[in-house]
C-alpha cells in the first residue's frame, strides 16, 4: 500500500494518544513555573470583577503584543521521495503562544491550545447525517491536514479555530488507486470539521458566549433575531443551498435559534458561529462553515472591548508602544445602481454603492460624484478621432468608467471615487480618496489625524520616497536611484485625501506615468509607524 493512504484514526489510537496527553499534561503541570502572582492576581480581579453595561461604542480595538508559534508536527523525520510526497498530502501544525508576564497563565493557556489540537486529531469520524452512507466503514484516508489560525487577538483576548480536513477514498475500498486517481482525488469523499477555543490571556479561562456581551442584555435574543434576519435575507429557508465563503448552508428545520454553549468565534469586527454536525438544524454538506455577525450589526451591546482590557494592567513582556485598530462597521449597501450609454465610439459606464445609513448630505455629495463630466468626455472623444474605425474595430474602442463606494470605519466614513479611461494605446487611472467625519459632518484633513504638534509629514514623505523608489525598480531599473526631494514634494503637495483601514492610512498619489499609461500609486502607512498614541481617532 502506498505510504500517503492511511486508515482512519480508531478507537485504540485515541485511548493511547489520550493517555499520554494526559501524562505529559500532569508532569507539565508538576514541572511548571509558579508566574508572577501580583499580576495574575490583579487579571483575575479584572476579569471577575468589571461589569460592563449597555451601550458600549466600539472605537477601536487594542493588538496583544504576543507571539504566535507555529509548530509543525513531524511524525518521522524520514527524508526519502515517499516520505516528502506523503507529506504534500498530510500535514499537522498547531500553536504556542509567548510573551505573558504570568508564566503560569501562558503555559494554561498553551496546555489549552496543544489539548483542542490532539482532541481534533485523534477524532473518529464525525457525525453528521448520512456520512456512513457516504463513507463505508475502513475507508482509507488519502488527504489530511489539521491546522489551527488566530482569528482574534487583541483587547486579553485570544480566539483561535481548530480546522481539520480530510479526503476518503470511498469508492476505493482495496486502496489500489493509482498515483494520478490519487493526485486528483477520483472516488473521493471530503469532509471537514472545526472547533472553537476563546482565551481570556488575564487568566487562561476560557471566555463563553454570555461573556462577549453586556451584562444588561438578552444576548441569546439578540442574537437569534439578527441571525433570523440573516438567514431570511440569504434565502436559507429555500430548497437550495446558501453559498458563503466558507461552505454551503440550508436550513433544513425552522430555526430555533442559538444556545449559549453554541461554538464561536472572536474576530476584530464580530462574532462568529461554527456550524457543523452539533447545529443539526443546518445541512452544511458535511463541512464545517462559519456564520458571521459583524459588531455593527448586532449593536451596541458588546463587551468584548471592556471585560477583559484594562489599559492599565500590563500582562506583556513586550515594552512597544500599543497597536491599534479602527473597528470596521458592516453596513448593507443598499443604495446603488450602474448605468451604460454610448458617445459615439466611448462607451461611458457609471456605478456607485453605499448605505442608506449615509447622513442625507453625504449620500446627496455621492450622487453628484457620480456624473459624467462633460469636458472630460469630450477630451477622450478628441483622442478617440486619431483612430480610424478599421483600428477601432480591431483595437477596441474608448471607454470610460466613473465608480463610487463609501463604507464605514470606526466613527468614519470612506469614499472611494474611480475614473478608469482608455483608448487604444493609453490607459489613465484616477483614484480619488475622501474621509468624512460624521460628529458633524466633515471631511478629514491629514492634519486632523494627529494631535497638535506632531510632525508626521517627514513619516508620510519616506513613504511616498520608498513606494515611488520600488516602482521604478519593479519597472526593470533594478539599479534606480531614490527620487530626487522636489519630485516627493510635488506628488505630497497633490495629495487631496486618504481612507482609513483598520490598520493604516491609506493615501492615492495620482499622476505617475508610464509608457502609454497615467495611474495612481497608493500608499498604505500602517498606524504604528506614527505612533497610534500620537492619533487624534485613537483618543
Amino acid at each position: 500500500m502506498s505510504s500517503w493512504v492511511r486508515k482512519g484514526f480508531g478507537k485504540s489510537k485515541r485511548t493511547f494518544v489520550s493517555a499520554a496527553l494526559l501524562a505529559l499534561m500532569v508532569l507539565l503541570n508538576i514541572t511548571g513555573c509558579a508566574g508572577n502572582p501580583a499580576v495574575n492576581q490583579e487579571a483575575e480581579e479584572l476579569s471577575s470583577n468589571n461589569p460592563v453595561n449597555a451601550p458600549v461604542i466600539i472605537k477601536y480595538t487594542v493588538s496583544n503584543p504576543i507571539e504566535i508559534l507555529d509548530i509543525k508536527e513531524d511524525p518521522a523525520a524520514d527524508t526519502t521521495p515517499e516520505a516528502v510526497r506523503d507529506g504534500d498530502f498530510f500535514s499537522y501544525n498547531y500553536i504556542q503562544i509567548k510573551g505573558l508576564k504570568d508564566s503560569a497563565v501562558e503555559k494554561k493557556i498553551n496546555d489549552k491550545l496543544l489539548e483542542a489540537y490532539q482532541d481534533m486529531k485523534v477524532q473518529d469520524l464525525p457525525p453528521y447525517r448520512g456520512i456512513k452512507a457516504r463513507i463505508p466503514e475502513g475507508s482509507a484516508i488519502v488527504q489530511e491536514n489539521i491546522y489551527m489560525m488566530v482569528t482574534g487577538n487583541f483587547n486579553h483576548i485570544l480566539s483561535v479555530m481548530i480546522q481539520k480536513n480530510t479526503t476518503y477514498a470511498a469508492g476505493n475500498q482495496e486502496q489500489t488507486m493509482t498515483e494520478e486517481e490519487l493526485k486528483y482525488f477520483n472516488n473521493t469523499q471530503y469532509v471537514s470539521e472545526a472547533a472553537s477555543l476563546n482565551l481570556d490571556l488575564n487568566t487562561g479561562e476560557e471566555i463563553t458566549l454570555e461573556d462577549l456581551f453586556c451584562d444588561n442584555v438578552d444576548y441569546l435574543e439578540i442574537l437569534n433575531q439578527n441571525l433570523k434576519s440573516y438567514l431570511a435575507a440569504n434565502y436559507a429557508e429555500d430548497e437550495g443551498y446558501y453559498y458563503t465563503m466558507s461552505g454551503d448552508l440550508k436550513l433544513v428545520s425552522p430555526f430555533q435559534g442559538l444556545t449559549g454553549d453554541q461554538k464561536f468565534n472572536i474576530y476584530p469586527y464580530g462574532i462568529g458561529f461554527l456550524m457543523d454536525y452539533e447545529t443539526p438544524q443546518f445541512d452544511t454538506r458535511m463541512m464545517a462553515m462559519t456564520i458571521s455577525l459583524s459588531f455593527s450589526e448586532i449593536g451596541d451591546t458588546i463587551a468584548v472591548t471592556e471585560r477583559f482590557y484594562d489599559e492599565n494592567t500590563d500582562l506583556f513582556l513586550s515594552d512597544k508602544a500599543p497597536v491599534k485598530s479602527l473597528s470596521f462597521k458592516y453596513q448593507t449597501q443598499d443604495v446603488g445602481g450602474n448605468d451604460y450609454y454610448k458617445d459615439g465610439n466611448l462607451n461611458i459606464y457609471t456605478n456607485w454603492r453605499f448605505s442608506s445609513k449615509l447622513p442625507e448630505e453625504l449620500q446627496r455629495l455621492l450622487i453628484s460624484y457620480t456624473e459624467v463630466k462633460p469636458e472630460e468626455v469630450q477630451d477622450i472623444k478628441k483622442k478617440l478621432e486619431a483612430f480610424s474605425q478599421e483600428e477601432l474595430a480591431q483595437r477596441g474602442e474608448g471607454s470610460y468608467e466613473n465608480s463610487v463606494y463609501a463604507d464605514f470605519i470606526g466613527e468614519y466614513v470612506n469614499v472611494s471615487h474611480m475614473i478608469y479611461t482608455s483608448i487604444p494605446n493609453y490607459f489613465n487611472s484616477k483614484l480619488e480618496y475622501h474621509c468624512y467625519g460624521l460628529s458633524p459632518l466633515k471631511e478629514l484633513e491629514l492634519e486632523d489625524l494627529f494631535l497638535a504638534g506632531f510632525e508626521y509629514k517627514p513619516l508620510i514623505v519616506e513613504a511616498m520616497k520608498k513606494s515611488l523608489l520600488e516602482q521604478v525598480r519593479n519597472s526593470g531599473i533594478s539599479n534606480a536611484e531614490e527620487p530626487d526631494e522636489a519630485e516627493v514634494l510635488k506628488y505630497y503637495n497633490g495629495i487631496s485625501g486618504f481612507n482609513l483601514s483598520p490598520d493604516s492610512v491609506v493615501i492615492p498619489v495620482y499622476g505617475l506615468k508610464e509608457e502609454q499609461m497615467n495611474y495612481t500609486m497608493v500608499l498604505d502607512i500602517p498606524y504604528s509607524e506614527f505612533g497610534c498614541d500620537n492619533m487624534t481617532i485613537f483618543q
